[in-house]
């Protein structure tokens, strides 16, 4: 390693060359630095070509002295204000590492940093502002909304603290649901035939666990999820035959008839008689 002294355009004579020579090694060997030698006219090296640290230190009335030092395994000058804990500085990226307690007073500012790589890396000023949660955010009109992909994967987490819905499009809140607002819709349906045997055959149905026939004209349809209370509405459509024959539908009066879990149906020609007719359609609204 070296020390350059940069001189101006005055011209040094070879005697004020060796005078200042021998004035610094003169000083330095003063402090054990018996290995100062002049390499060039304007430079003098400092160390004997030995691996390991090379310590400059500055002797204070401290105990412990700070020392500028240099380590030829890592290529790293290292600084430290007690001689005991030292900072890494390298003087071609322009990388400092602080090592132990670094306390620094007053107002500093630090210029130039480029964005951190690592988990413990600096961050700097954009880089929080890109990342920050606030810009998660963004104003549209004079409404605040969240800036978000086209889905979000919430992980088995809960939406919490959310309005009652006003617009087509709101989100619907359980207090929306279980409300007589959604009381109004269509909380099961079916669509069978009623003229097979055994397991009556059901074309498609909601909310409905199944049918099961009792007899010529007599069905009784479960639901998957019970009504609150048996004060719900049941209606219904049949058709006897192919040809479109005209069907009462209407409830039995006796048990089983109405129920929360299930309801029993009656069907029969316009002339009263029992049938089953090939086309069976049945709703039922109310609260669940």
């Amino acid at each position: 390693m070296s020390i350059v002294v940069p001189v101006d355009a005055t011209v040094v004579s070879a005697a004020d060359e060796t005078a200042r020579y021998n004035e610094v090694t003169t000083k330095f060997n003063a402090h054990s630095h018996e290995d100062l030698t002049k390499s060039t006219s304007n430079t003098f090296t400092i160390g004997n070509d030995a691996v390991g640290d090379k310590t400059f230190a500055v002797s204070t009335d401290d105990a412990n002295d700070p020392a500028l030092r240099f380590n030829t395994t890592t290529d790293l000058w290292t600084i430290s204000n007690d001689g005991v804990t030292y900072s890494t500085h390298d003087l071609v990226t322009g990388t400092v590492s602080l090592q132990g307690t670094q306390t620094i007073t007053g107002e500093k500012t630090f210029l130039n940093i480029v964005d951190p790589t690592t988990d413990q890396g600096a961050a700097n000023k954009k880089y929080v502002d890109d990342n920050d949660v606030d810009g998660l955010w963004e104003v549209d009109g004079t409404e605040t909304q969240l800036i978000i992909a086209d889905e979000i994967d919430l992980q088995t987490k809960k939406i919490i603290n959310v309005v009652d819905p006003a617009a087509a499009q709101d989100a619907a809140t359980k207090n929306y649901v279980d409300s007589g607002a959604y009381d109004a819709r269509v909380k099961a349906w079916v669509n069978f035939d009623g003229t097979t045997t055994g397991p009556v055959t059901v074309r498609d149905s909601f909310n409905v666990s199944g049918v099961v026939d009792n007899g010529v004209g007599d069905y009784t349809i479960s639901w998957d999820t019970n009504f609150a209370t048996v004060n719900y509405v049941v209606f219904g459509f049949a058709r006897a035959t192919a040809d479109g024959s005209g069907i009462a539908v209407w409830e039995r009066d006796t048990a089983p008839d109405h129920s929360v879990g299930s309801v029993t149906i009656l069907t029969s020609l316009l002339s009263s008689a029992p049938t089953d007719p090939v086309l069976v359609s049945v709703m039922a609204t109310g609260g669940q």
